[in-house]
């Protein structure tokens, strides 16, 4: 059982460390593209404490394993000394039922713990691909418009793909942004008529 526990946590650790080595990665590309703006900075720094945190929580996981490993050593003794007083063959398939169940359960464990931190690092990772630094001209207004629209926004900022549940008012508040910097950026009368995987540019102030 101690090997089986052993081989799962040095498994999943080198699957963890190919992951991290993957975020750094993806890390230091975006920090290369994203260096001219300050909410991409402040990003890349949330993410790196975020990252802290994982591998903080990472470390806790399996010294829980390592407990869980020293659990079931002392399990061990305490069947081999229930062996030896009752010798019956209906205690040994109890003993081993319960070993079975054990170790089943630590798998399942530790199995939903990685699951986790895999699912919480891919999400950072993505929501850093989504956005790509960028400088761009105003539109130019048309006559069909309803809405007036000008110029008046920093020529600098990011590209965002709209997600489920977006708005102007959350990307703008996600940016460091302004509603009507982004209106007038992409000519949008209706702050709330945006559609997922529409592309927009977020002006963002030096």
């Amino acid at each position: 059982m101690k090997k089986l526990l052993n081989t799962t946590v040095a498994r999943n650790t080198s699957l963890l460390t190919v992951l991290f080595a993957l975020l750094a990665s993806a890390l230091i590309s975006t920090s290369a593209h994203a260096q001219s703006t300050t909410t991409t900075r402040k990003q890349l720094a949330d993410l790196a404490q975020r990252f802290t945190e994982l591998e903080r929580k990472y470390s806790l996981l399996q010294l829980e394993v390592q407990n869980l490993s020293a659990e079931n050593n002392k399990l061990r003794k305490d069947i081999a000394v229930l062996k030896s007083e009752q010798g019956t063959k209906p205690v040994d398939q109890v003993v081993d039922a319960k070993l079975d169940r054990h170790r089943k359960d630590t798998e399942t464990y530790v199995k939903e713990q990685y699951q986790k931190v895999l699912d919480m690092l891919s999400s950072k990772i993505e929501n850093v691909s989504t956005a790509r630094v960028v400088t761009t001209t105003p539109k130019t207004q048309t006559t069909s418009q309803k809405v007036e629209f000008t110029g008046t926004f920093p020529k600098n900022g990011v590209i965002y793909t709209v997600q489920s549940g977006d708005n102007l008012s959350k990307i703008a508040k996600r940016f460091g942004s302004s509603v009507k910097y982004i209106q007038n950026a992409n000519k949008i009368s209706n702050p709330n008529n945006v559609r997922i995987g529409q592309e927009l540019f977020v002006p963002i102030d030096e």
